[in-house]
């Protein structure tokens, strides 16, 4: 063989063999996340509205915990909503995404950076909602995911008025659809007011918390058998499982309603786990309207 020739080739089967690393890293870099992948889930309760200062930081938290997974961790966001006035139900379809791989200082040395750090961007456009580009500052640094300049994300729905507020039934049926014992790792984060209220059951939004008798009361909202635990640990290695509560405090709450409800949200969470239990975490948000 010819040595122009042999180059030739050699150039030919380098083109070849990048063509074929890009179609592989673009299959498996926008592959759906398995259904036993590391899962966030998010609920967050749309009842009554949520205050910017509010939303702002749980935006910023729930996205340290989406980039704290592993890359291909599933990510679901979960609304609570009740019924209308005239008592229909509202539905809002779970939102369920893929993260993609986050780009690292090793990135470039398993293919082309610039495909992840896109993609990444465009995952956390997805999730934060997307903010205004200037074009007089091109090599600005990306906005934080709870800036209020991002707007169009999960965290500004907008949705009719709730006249029920089924919080603990709402937490119960996202850890079935999405927490099933097969999961390697899970995060679980909810925010809400607790004020849970199913008419002719419970009301704790319009009946202050007693706490005394409320937090006692929860067993009453569980809707499974008195053996079945839905939140565990998995006792393996990629860690321990966990929960964060965020209590969204109301401008007509006072620090002790704020202080049973929280009781009662902890009691539910306690109520649910199976031994070895998952690390809980109980945080408030800033005081937002009603």
């Amino acid at each position: 063989m010819q040595r122009a020739t042999a180059r030739n080739f050699l150039l030919g089967s380098v083109v070849l063999l990048g063509i074929l690393g890009l179609a592989v890293y673009a299959r498996f870099g926008n592959s759906d996340c398995e259904p036993d992948a590391e899962t966030v889930v998010a609920v967050v309760d749309f009842t009554d509205p949520l205050g910017g200062d509010a939303r702002a930081t749980l935006k910023d938290r729930v996205w340290e915990a989406i980039t704290q997974a592993t890359d291909h961790s599933n990510v679901v966001f979960r609304a609570i909503v009740g019924v209308n006035k005239s008592g229909k139900l509202l539905t809002v379809s779970p939102s369920v995404m893929c993260r993609p791989e986050r780009p690292s200082a090793t990135t470039g040395l398993r293919g082309p950076i610039k495909p992840v750090q896109d993609r990444w961007l465009a995952f956390q456009d997805q999730v934060c909602g997307a903010a205004p580009v200037d074009p007089t500052l091109p090599d600005r640094p990306p906005l934080s995911c709870g800036d209020p300049a991002r707007r169009g994300s999960f965290f500004e729905l907008q949705t009719e008025k709730s006249y029920s507020s089924p919080i603990a039934e709402e937490i119960l049926d996202a850890a079935r659809r999405h927490l099933s014992p097969n999961v390697k790792r899970w995060h679980l984060i909810v925010a809400s007011d607790w004020r849970e209220n199913i008419p002719g059951k419970v009301s704790l939004g319009k009946n202050n918390c007693n706490p005394q008798v409320d937090p006692h009361r929860v067993e009453s909202l569980l809707l499974v058998g008195p053996r079945e635990k839905l939140l565990a640990n998995q006792n393996n290695a990629t860690g321990r499982n966990l929960i964060d509560n965020y209590l969204i405090q109301r401008s007509d709450m006072t620090r002790s309603e704020a202080d049973c409800l929280q009781s009662v949200a902890e009691e539910f969470f306690h109520l649910n786990m199976a031994s070895p239990p998952p690390d809980l975490n109980t945080w408030r948000l800033s005081v937002t309207q009603p």
